[in-house]
Formats: C-alpha cells, sequence, structure tokens
C-alpha cells in the first residue's frame, strides 16, 4: 500500500471520527481536492479546516452546533475548485443526493444525540449562537416534506422547549420587508399591544411585546411563534412569521377584520349569528390543538382569543402561554392572577398547587372553553361581578337557564369541577355536530307542520289561502 493511499485513508478515518456530520460530503471534497485539483493550497485550507474542527469538537452536541459551517465550508471548498476543472469533477450543485444530504446525516445525528438522556442537560442549556444554530437546524429538518411523522413530533418537541429556554427562534421566520407604518392599534394589554398594518399588500395584524428582548416576556413570545409556526388548520389564525424592532419582537398573523367573537357577535346581533357554528369552529380549533403531536395546550383560552374570519368562521389566536403536553411548564402567577383572566381559569389552577406546581392541561382548557360557550350563547362575561374565588369554592357556575338543554349540558360537562369528568375536545365537536342536525329536523318538522296546517284550512274552505 503506498505512503499516499495510507495518507488518504489516515485522513478519512480522522475525518469520520471527529465530524460525523454530512461524511459522505466529507470525505468527497478531500477527494477530489486530492485527486483532480492542481491547487494545493485549497487541500490544505481543507485540512487546516478539519484540524481547527477537531479542536473544537470535544462532544457530538458541538458538532451539531456547528453543522451549518461545516457544510457551507465543504460546499465553499468545491465551489472554489470549479475553476480548475478536471474531466472527473462533479459540481456541487449536481451531486448525488447520497454524497450531499439536505438532511439525512444531520438528522441521524441529532436522533442520536436527543435520544439519549446522557446530552439532555446540555441540550437545554445551549445559548447565544450554539442554541440558535441548533433552533435553526431543527427547524431545516421540520420543515423538509421527507420528515416522517413520528421524528418531526420528536423535533417539535425539542424545538420548542430550546426556543423558550435560549429565546432564540429559527431564522427561517423572519420576515423581510414588513413596513410597519402606518400601525393602527387594536388592543393594547399588559405584556403586548396589537397593531395593524400592510405586508405583500395584505392586511396583517401585529403583536409587539412591551417589554425588553432578555425579559421573559421574549420567551413568551419566542415560544408563541415557535408552536404557531407548526399550526395549519382552518381554524387556527395563519401565522406569517416574525420580525425585530426596536429590540423587540414582534409577531405577524393574518389580519381578522370581524374582530373577537364577543365583538362580532354584537356588531351582527345575536338573532343574525349562527352561534352553533362559531361555536362548532372554536371546538375544531381547539380539537386540532389537543390532538396534535405532540398535544399543545392553549392555557388562555377565551373569548378575546377566538377571533372570526370574513367568512364568519372561528379561529384560535393568542399562544403566548401555549405548551407542548409533554414540555409544559408551570403557569406563573402573574398570568394566574391576572384579572382579565381568572374569570376562564379552572378551579384546580387556583386551589390544588401554587406558582411552582400549576400546570395547564388539557382538562384546564375544557373548563376554559365552556367558558368561552357561555360567551358565545349567553354574551355574557363568566362570573362578571362575582367573587370568583368564592363561586369556584363553593362550585357555583353562572347560569344557564335561558339556553336550551343540549348546550347547557355541554357546557356543564365541561366546566366539571373534576376535571376527570370533562369531555374532550373532539366528543365536543361532535355534540355540536349533532346540534346541528337536530337543528335541521326541527326546521324541516317545523315546516311540515305549517305546510300540514294550510292544507288543512285550504280544504276546510274549499280555497287556496292567500
Amino acid at each position: 500500500m503506498s505512503k499516499s493511499t495510507k495518507c488518504f485513508g489516515s485522513f478519512v478515518q480522522i475525518m469520520k471520527k471527529f465530524i460525523m456530520v454530512f461524511q459522505n460530503l466529507m470525505v468527497y471534497t478531500f477527494a477530489h481536492l486530492k485527486r483532480c485539483t492542481n491547487n494545493g493550497w485549497l487541500l490544505n485550507e481543507l485540512k487546516q479546516q478539519v484540524a481547527e474542527w477537531r479542536s473544537l469538537f470535544y462532544d457530538d452536541l458541538m458538532k451539531l452546533t456547528m453543522y451549518r459551517t461545516i457544510r457551507d465550508t465543504l460546499k465553499s471548498l468545491l465551489d472554489r475548485s470549479e475553476r480548475d476543472p478536471c474531466p472527473m469533477h462533479v459540481s456541487v450543485r449536481f451531486l448525488p443526493r447520497h454524497i450531499v444530504p439536505r438532511n439525512d446525516v444531520a438528522l441521524l445525528r441529532v436522533l442520536l444525540v436527543l435520544c439519549g438522556r446522557d446530552y439532555e442537560n446540555e441540550f437545554y442549556g445551549l445559548a447565544h449562537n450554539q442554541a440558535q444554530e441548533m433552533v435553526d437546524l431543527l427547524e431545516e429538518i421540520l420543515r423538509d416534506p421527507s420528515t416522517d411523522h413520528a421524528t418531526h413530533a420528536r423535533l417539535l418537541r425539542y424545538i420548542i422547549r430550546l426556543s423558550r429556554k435560549s429565546g432564540r427562534l429559527p431564522c427561517q421566520l423572519q420576515l423581510d420587508g414588513l413596513e410597519p407604518t402606518p400601525m393602527r392599534i387594536v388592543e393594547q394589554g399588559g405584556s403586548a399591544t396589537i397593531f395593524t398594518a400592510s405586508y405583500n399588500h395584505q392586511a396583517v395584524a401585529i403583536k409587539r411585546s412591551h417589554l425588553p428582548s432578555i425579559s421573559q416576556s421574549r420567551k413568551d413570545f419566542v415560544s408563541e411563534a415557535v408552536i404557531w409556526s407548526h399550526l395549519k388548520h382552518e381554524n387556527i389564525v395563519p401565522f406569517l412569521g416574525v420580525t425585530d424592532k426596536d429590540y423587540r419582537l414582534w409577531l405577524v398573523s393574518r389580519f381578522m377584520y370581524s374582530g373577537n367573537v364577543r365583538t362580532y357577535i354584537e356588531y351582527m346581533g345575536r338573532e343574525n349569528c349562527d352561534l352553533r357554528h362559531l361555536a362548532e369552529g372554536a371546538a375544531k380549533g381547539l380539537c386540532y390543538l389537543h390532538t396534535f403531536d405532540p398535544p399543545i395546550v392553549h392555557g388562555d383560552l377565551k373569548g378575546f382569543n377566538v377571533l372570526v374570519d370574513k367568512r364568519g368562521n372561528a379561529c384560535m389566536t393568542d399562544f403566548g402561554i401555549s405548551r407542548s403536553d409533554d414540555t409544559r411548564q408551570g403557569l406563573d402567577s402573574t398570568n394566574v392572577g391576572r384579572r382579565e383572566t381568572l374569570n376562564w381559569i379552572a378551579p384546580e389552577l387556583i386551589f390544588f398547587g401554587n406558582s411552582e406546581t400549576m400546570r395547564v392541561t388539557l382538562e384546564t382548557d375544557m373548563y376554559a372553553f365552556a367558558c368561552v360557550l357561555y360567551e358565545i350563547y349567553t354574551g355574557g362575561i363568566p362570573y362578571y361581578g362575582e367573587n370568583i374565588i368564592d363561586c369556584l369554592r363553593e362550585r357555583r357556575r353562572p347560569s344557564l337557564h335561558r339556553l336550551g338543554e343540549p348546550i347547557v349540558r355541554l357546557i356543564e360537562g365541561c366546566w366539571h369541577h373534576d376535571p376527570r369528568f370533562r369531555p374532550k375536545a373532539s366528543v365536543v365537536v361532535e355534540a355540536l355536530k349533532k346540534m346541528k342536525k337536530f337543528q335541521l329536523i326541527s326546521l324541516i318538522g317545523l315546516w311540515t307542520l305549517v305546510v300540514g296546517i294550510r292544507q288543512c284550512l285550504e280544504f276546510q274552505f274549499s280555497a287556496p289561502l292567500l
């Protein structure tokens, strides 16, 4: 075996041992620069780069955070070598997929690292540029159509939690060309303000944080953006992206001209609204969240967070304290104690824990959804003007005496004091669909009765009625 061949084999082994990301591309680049070009400085540059990577990559996690640097460096070397072509050279743009996989090797490394417990603390402890590289890698894999469902669900859990802990967003969510002026304030809250603006010739809603980027508010916004960006459903307000302005994060979504479900009903008039259709749309949006993989807990359901599109469909929005069900964190006391939120909070969040142990769950969402149904069907705010704590302690609920029996049973089931007996969102959707069928049957029956009475009268008077 020649000395050159031994050197080549030795170098390849070093690359496989210490790089392990884009191995095929690495070997191809080295072989091409070694055999096919006359520019030895490119080969020396590769060797120096590998030596530098070798000194930096002290564990697998570090290799993953540098995946983009590795890929771009190797492709750059190949591109520059095209200036000195050879008969065997193939442009990097035309290399087979097994040589330059989009994500395959990197995906394998991600799974190997994240499936083990050894790196869990280090992974969620990533910060600054390393965290940015990791969330970008995860987002790239999540957007790849070839990523299977199980892998997608697993990696989505990782990116939601890492983004929230690090405050870092995938670069793929950034919007360019947003012209935020002139803007009109639509709603103003304690931690954010909602504006309207124009983007790509369409009206958009902008949610702007009040607090600087290092605050908890930033992490809430980041979590909301990551979760929202992966939700695609007709009853979820479409998310467009994010932008940073004045050191604050802005979330951009499609603007809903009809406002929230409360203002929509007030403007249209209760007698002109299909309340059941609005309720079913909201239930479908919630069912989509709860059956997502991983399941998403909204955490802040109320009428103000259910918007209506131009076709009259209810759409969920405001995922600021949403959690994936297996990575949810405790609902902090500032959210639990807010006066505008307390009316929709399940009793177990108040009585069975403290600020460290309280957790929003699928069941607390169902309680809040009962309150949303109350808003839709009565127009009132649950527990308005009452001592909410006393009502919950005494298991008293808002009055439903003016509503029909089917919707009363549904609301009472959803805000049952024991979370175990609350129905799932899918059950609520089916119940509302049955109400539609019942309404249709009732209308047909009423029309049949009217026609029958008319025919009897015409027969009695032997003349058609006008």
